[in-house]
């Protein structure tokens, strides 16, 4: 997913297919703002792996996205690096996170600094409170937008629902915290945080 006003708005167009390799590597370099990160297939990993062990300014990283709630977070790309730099420690700044997550097909937050960073990068109500208007996915025009900002002039809403039913190849997501949101739901305040994970309480109704 690509930011500007000129990126793809059409989920057919954009060549996404069953085929999509799963994210599981990734190159990194540099730090903080400067930071680059470059999602690699298990083949290229295998024939630069001896390159990047004898490296001082190129890491590989372990990842993989969460698709339970249970799952632990690969979000910050500390889990496992080659080559380890104890004295030297990198983790994904904000940005990158929130970007890869999305690529890979995330389906849970960490916690709802996340969540809250996700709605604003896709211009949904949840980060416009007070909008006056709204399209049909929570997606909201940029003359509409009361919150933070948003490199998009148009809803993303359809390409990532499209990415991520590929990645999840056919299984539900509709109850997990993206796909909550890329149904226009926002995730209710009265959230437990255990241990980094931010889930969606279970609400009652009574049937008179």
């Amino acid at each position: 997913m690509s930011r500007g006003d000129n990126t793809i708005s059409d989920p057919c167009s954009v060549g996404l297919s069953e085929y999509l390799r799963p994210v599981n590597w990734i190159l990194s370099s540099g730090s903080g703002k400067n930071s680059i990160v470059v999602v690699i297939s298990p083949y290229e990993a295998n024939e630069l792996l001896p390159i990047i062990r004898k490296s001082n300014t190129v890491r590989l990283h372990i990842y993989a996205p969460r698709v339970r709630s249970s799952m632990h977070s690969f979000s910050d790309l500390t889990f496992y690096t080659i080559p380890d730099s104890p004295e030297n420690p990198w983790s994904a700044p904000a940005h990158v996170r929130t970007e890869l997550n999305l690529f890979a097909g995330q389906l849970y937050f960490d916690n709802r600094k996340e969540y809250k960073k996700v709605c604003e990068l896709l211009a949904l109500t949840m980060a416009h409170p007070g909008a006056g208007h709204s399209e049909i996915d929570g997606f909201v025009p940029p003359a509409y937008r009361t919150g933070g900002s948003s490199p998009f002039a148009r809803s993303r809403i359809p390409i990532l629902k499209k990415l991520i039913e590929l990645r999840q190849k056919g299984s539900g997501y509709h109850r997990t915290h993206m796909g909550q949101i890329l149904n226009g739901n926002p995730l209710s305040e009265r959230v437990a945080i255990e241990h980094g994970d931010l889930r969606l309480l279970r609400t009652t109704r009574t049937i008179s």
